[in-house]
C-alpha cells in the first residue's frame, strides 16, 4: 500500500472536503464552510501533517495536471506564431500564443525545481 492511501485513510471525510474546497480556489473561510467545519479547525489541520501531506500530494497532481495541459497547448501555439510571422495582423492571437509558450516553459522550470528539491529533502531524511 502506498503512503498517499495510507494518508487518505487517516484523514477524514471532512478533512478531504476541506483539501478539495482548498483546490478548487476557496479561501480558507470557504474552504471550512464547504468542509463543514470552523475556520480553525482547518488552521488547526494546516498543522497535522498527514493533511498537509494530502494536500500538497493533491497540489502537486493538480500542477502535473495543468502541465500536460500546457504542454498539450504549446503546439497550438507554435503554430500560431509561424502563422503571425506570415501574417502580421492578428497581434491578439500573437500575444496568446507568446502568453502560453512563456507559461509553459516557466511551469516546466517550476517542476523540474520542484523534482530537485523533492530529490535533496529525500537525501536529508535518510
Amino acid at each position: 500500500m502506498t503512503a498517499q492511501k495510507k494518508t487518505q485513510r487517516k484523514l477524514s471525510t471532512k478533512q478531504r472536503k476541506a483539501i478539495r474546497a482548498l483546490l478548487a480556489g476557496m479561501n480558507v473561510s470557504d474552504a471550512a464552510d464547504a468542509a463543514d467545519v470552523a475556520r480553525g479547525t482547518l488552521y488547526t489541520w494546516f498543522d497535522n501533517p498527514d493533511f498537509m501531506a494530502e494536500l500538497r500530494a493533491a497540489e502537486q497532481k493538480a500542477l502535473d495536471d495543468v502541465a500536460r495541459r500546457m504542454a498539450g497547448l504549446t503546439d497550438k501555439a507554435v503554430n500560431v506564431l509561424k502563422a503571425q510571422m506570415e501574417d502580421e495582423r492578428s497581434a491578439q492571437a500573437l500575444r496568446a500564443a507568446r502568453t502560453v509558450i512563456d507559461a509553459a516553459l516557466r511551469l516546466r522550470e517550476a517542476v523540474a525545481l520542484e523534482e530537485r528539491i523533492a530529490a535533496l529533502e529525500a537525501q536529508v531524511e535518510k
